[in-house]
């Protein structure tokens, strides 16, 4: 454990990133049932849990953290505080530090243990899910020990229709991303008319790396760093500047399909992993849906031009709307 800034501290490595956070007092708790539950939260409210939550509220503006990195740092805080302890103390723990932070984040337990339910503003696939009143709330167990039992009942509380019970988790990056401690890696693509050099934060791509699976436009919605995008926008932009915008947009079409290998989801990652316009930078091959984000990005950027994701049955491209004759 590294002393950091607080008398009493717990470093964890974030991105790259050391953060610290003051140590609390972790609740230990007797059961999964509502009175064991509600006395480990009786502890918290009582005890100094209560000092973490600006500390957490004020490294997430600091570093941009949108609100799923949020939920992360969360897990990771209490996987370090509470490693000795329950996966159910872990999971009380979360719960209360992420439902004092504002988010609509809900407590359920199976017969063996404690869950998470998390609702997101956007779809979720892959991952299973309750519904109340229309929303999906997402499953998630606890970090270290995992799922003890994936077919065992899960039972609910109850709330009050009229209850304010915070935000849902918006997964869109839309804050500009500060981690720049973490492990680079450099790399050039090129399609032998247009070359770009671009540094990654490799800490924070791995952490990406299990995102959520949305939509496709959600990923081209997002910003993770200004920075970056601006610094690639004004190497691509150097490459074609004067040209027309037919053969600018032949130009930039053939650089995305020939700057990368080609590999799908499945064979690359053995599951669907769209990405992010960062993410291309990282791994080493990509497929039809990363290009076509990744091309509407420059086009619309460089050129000012309206475009839209296209889908089909297991193709994603990319249409353009021309102002030139």
């Amino acid at each position: 454990m590294e002393e950091g800034i607080f008398p009493h501290s717990r470093a964890i490595s974030f991105a790259g990133t050391t953060l610290n956070l003051p140590k609390i007092d972790v609740a230990h708790i007797k059961g999964t049932d509502s009175k064991s539950v509600a006395d480990g939260w009786r502890k918290y409210q009582t005890g100094n849990a209560g000092n973490v939550v600006p500390v957490l509220k004020s490294l997430a503006d600091c570093y941009g953290m949108n609100d799923w990195l949020q939920f992360l740092m969360v897990r990771q805080y209490a996987n370090a505080v509470a490693k000795d302890c329950s996966a159910d103390d872990r999971i009380l723990l979360q719960h209360f530090l992420l439902a004092n932070m504002g988010f609509d984040i809900r407590l359920a337990r199976t017969d063996v243990q404690l869950i998470l339910l998390v609702p997101f503003d956007q779809m979720v696939y892959a991952r299973p899910y309750l519904q109340f009143n229309g929303v999906n709330y997402y499953i998630y167990y606890d970090d270290l020990e995992g799922v003890g039992n994936a077919q065992a009942k899960i039972y609910t509380c109850s709330l009050p229709e009229n209850a304010d019970c915070g935000k849902h988790f918006d997964l869109v990056f839309n804050r500009n991303l500060l981690f720049s401690e973490g492990r680079a890696v450099e790399r050039t693509l090129t399609d032998g008319a247009i070359t770009v050099t671009m540094s990654v934060n490799m800490d924070l791509m791995e952490i990406l790396r299990h995102y959520p699976q949305m939509n496709v436009p959600v990923y081209a919605q997002s910003n993770l760093s200004t920075d970056f995008r601006n610094h690639v926008l004004e190497q691509v932009g150097k490459q074609i500047n004067g040209l027309m915008q037919k053969d600018a947009v032949e130009k930039l079409i053939h650089f995305v399909q020939y700057a990368f290998e080609y590999a799908t989801d499945g064979d690359q990652h053995g599951y669907e992993k769209p990405y992010f316009i960062e993410e291309n930078f990282y791994y080493p091959k990509n497929d039809c849906e990363d290009r076509a984000v990744f091309f509407a990005f420059l086009v619309h950027n460089l050129l000012n031009l309206d475009v839209h994701l296209v889908q089909f049955p297991g193709h994603e491209c990319t249409a353009v709307r021309f102002t030139d004759s």
